[in-house]
């Protein structure tokens, strides 16, 4: 989990923590013991810290463990946590590729606490297969509004896998907002070679294969109309 991530999850779960034992420690204030208790005073004070440190440690585990879970599935609480970070969804776009072609580009952001993990497609200019990629480690910059990453890619031309870097510039309404657009390069060390890179969020979901030719087309739509993105 970043810093920045950390930062917040943490705060809630103390805050939430904190109202808890508060709450608890008035109760066990209140509750009188019988008389004939009195002189068992030290063990009860004992008993009573023993009590409070695990019920507190119990319920802050309780509560990292729901907040975890809920930001899996609900994108309202993951979004809340991560802030200008969040760019988890699908992202169309296209580049030029090597040989001068336009490459219409998909790519999948799956974000969780923790990290993101991105795959990415590009196609030709007939709408054809080009390459696969798959992130090996993404670092998402928020301050200053920038992600880079590294990646395996597999042509369909070739058969084997090659190694490549992309650094993506946020597009975005206030350095507190997440991006709705990425402008940036990305280089594979096969070729050496800098690409000009665009791709802009379609939808919040990070996979939905069954829409990747709705997609693409999109994507050609888009350059056609405005290819001065690049």
């Amino acid at each position: 989990m970043k810093n920045e991530v950390y930062t917040t999850y943490n705060a809630i779960v103390l805050s939430i923590s904190s109202l808890f034992v508060l709450v608890f420690w008035y109760v066990l204030g209140v509750i009188t013991f019988p008389k004939d208790w009195e002189t068992h005073k030290g063990f009860l004070l004992i008993g009573k810290i023993v009590v409070e440190y695990l019920t507190s440690y119990g319920f802050y585990k309780l509560i990292t463990t729901i907040l975890h879970s809920l930001a899996k599935r609900l994108k309202v609480i993951k979004s809340l946590l991560l802030g200008n970070s969040y760019i988890e969804g699908t992202w169309i776009g296209y580049y030029i590729g090597v040989s001068g072609e336009i490459r219409y580009i998909i790519e999948y952001y799956e974000q969780d606490l923790d990290g993101i993990q991105i795959r990415g497609e590009s196609y030709t200019k007939d709408l054809k297969l080009h390459s696969k990629w798959s992130s090996t480690s993404v670092n998402v910059l928020p301050d200053i509004g920038q992600i880079i990453y590294t990646y395996t890619v597999e042509s369909t031309d070739e058969n084997t896998n090659n190694l490549g870097c992309a650094s993506l510039s946020f597009k975005r309404n206030s350095k507190n907002d997440s991006p709705y657009a990425l402008l940036g390069y990305s280089i594979d060390v096969q070729f050496g070679k800098r690409v000009s890179n665009y791709e802009r969020k379609i939808s919040k979901n990070g996979r939905n294969c069954d829409k990747s030719p709705q997609y693409i087309e999109i994507a050609r739509q888009e350059f056609e109309c405005n290819p001065l993105h690049l």
